[in-house]
């Protein structure tokens, strides 16, 4: 029956001949128009750093970023061997931020979850020294947001279907969890009792990625192996409230068979013991940022043995 529509579609063309060539046609094109990402092949590509329809972004002011923070004082060992060569602790802190971004023009008025996990570090490449944060791993439940960031700023998103956050009639207390096909792996807890004139001190300095892309066929090498870092923050004018009080968190280990591409994730930082919280709040900006601002700071090297879970 196919045949037959076909044949009635295509006079004097039977099913399986091949196409008739109608000249030479060019190749070699430039694929892409401003930042490039995969697919190329269509054009300009639509982002947070670009609009699909021309040159400029979107405003900074057109959406908004609700953060949720506790920052919890850890054994340094199992913390600082997470580190890649060039980096080292300056406070054995394990940060957990769970930023919900809505109302984002890039999205057209829709947005996200992220839940993001830091600790304070020095890294020396050279004769330059820079002192910050390191992003460890950081979960979204939008795949728009993580291919971008990944691609774009090297930065370590992976992706969570469930991200709740749950806030009382008081606003005064929080909670969140993330889960991937229904294993809950995340929970934190944050009670707002005081306000705060500013930003905890562990936010001074840039926020620096590790990024690597393996080269493809040969596993073992990489193609790009590079520091990322910006000191995005959001500006005075835009903050809406910043309060403070207790919380915390914790991770839930799992084996292969509820998470079999996180499990060495959470695993490991789960295996963390946390000691007391040293800060713990919640900011609301009425503002996003691109992370326009980010750049290559150096390079580093180390070894990535795969564990069991």
């Amino acid at each position: 029956m196919f045949d037959a529509l076909l044949r009635r579609a295509v006079p004097g063309r039977s099913h399986g001949a091949a196409p008739v060539a109608d000249g030479p046609h060019p190749t070699g094109h430039r694929t892409f128009d401003g930042i490039a990402r995969m697919p190329a092949l269509f054009g300009r590509q639509g982002g947070p750093r670009q609009r699909p329809d021309g040159d400029g972004g979107y405003p900074a002011n057109a959406g908004s970023t609700l953060a949720t923070w506790v920052a919890a004082r850890v054994e340094p060992k199992p913390l600082a061997a997470l580190l890649p060569a060039g980096f080292a602790l300056t406070d054995p802190l394990l940060i957990v931020e769970a930023i919900t971004f809505t109302g984002l023009p890039w999205l057209a008025g829709r947005g996200y979850q992220m839940l993001m996990v830091s600790t304070p570090v020095r890294y020396t490449t050279g004769t330059a020294t820079h002192q910050g944060r390191l992003e460890l791993v950081t979960w979204e439940d939008r795949p728009d947001a993580i291919i971008s960031g990944r691609e774009e700023l090297g930065w370590n998103k992976i992706y969570a279907d469930t991200m709740t956050r749950y806030t009382a009639a008081d606003g005064a207390q929080i909670r969140y969890s993330a889960a991937w096909d229904g294993t809950k792996f995340f929970e934190l807890h944050v009670t707002l009792d005081r306000r705060v004139p500013q930003l905890a001190s562990w936010r001074k300095g840039p926020l620096m990625h590790y990024r690597v892309l393996p080269r493809t066929g040969q596993w073992d090498t990489l193609d790009v192996e590079q520091v990322t870092a910006h000191t995005t923050t959001p500006a005075l004018t835009s903050m809406r409230s910043v309060r403070s009080g207790d919380g915390a968190f914790r991770f839930r280990p799992a084996g292969f068979e509820e998470l079999p591409t996180l499990c060495h994730i959470v695993n490991r930082l789960a295996a963390i013991e946390l000691g007391d919280t040293v800060d713990a709040g919640q900011a609301r900006t009425a503002a996003w940022s691109d992370v326009s601002d980010i750049h290559i700071i150096g390079s580093s090297t180390t070894d990535t043995d795969a564990e069991s879970c």
